[in-house]
């Protein structure tokens, strides 16, 4: 099996594990016990959304996520809990910023921001909201 079918079948076994009715938890997930029990129930998540259930395990794959769900569905967190995933295990070389949110209005950015500051509370990483205006 070369690395892209390896990925592929990881990727598979990941959503498969994952999507089983009465058997996703977030205990679950691949985080760190405590961070992950401090983070969630900072929140007061009791299970996870549909939206969470198919998103995190792709994200903690490291793979792109392009998803659609209602709002007030835990978008925000289906692909934060995996970006700090990343972040809290993988060592950092140097204090630079490593990730980059990119939202379309201020409100959504104070809503993202506000959201990861929150599952970030318990860990050494840092947020920061930067907002701008187009003068036109």
């Amino acid at each position: 099996m070369n690395a892209m079918e390896d990925l592929v079948a990881t990727e598979k076994g990941l959503r498969e594990k994952f999507l089983k009715k009465n058997v996703f938890y977030w205990h679950e997930f691949v985080y760190s016990e405590e961070y992950a029990e401090l983070a969630i129930s900072s929140l007061s998540f009791n299970q996870p959304t549909p939206i969470q259930k198919a998103c995190i395990p792709v994200g903690l794959l490291g793979r792109d996520i392009c998803a659609c769900a209602a709002t007030g569905t835990g978008k925000t967190a289906a692909f934060m809990l995996p970006v700090l995933e990343r972040l809290i295990y993988k060592p950092r070389e140097a204090p630079v910023t490593r990730v980059l949110v990119l939202v379309p209005t201020r409100e959504l950015g104070i809503q993202v921001h506000t959201v990861a500051r929150q599952l970030a509370q318990f860990s050494e990483v840092t947020c920061c909201l930067t907002v701008g205006e187009c003068a036109g």
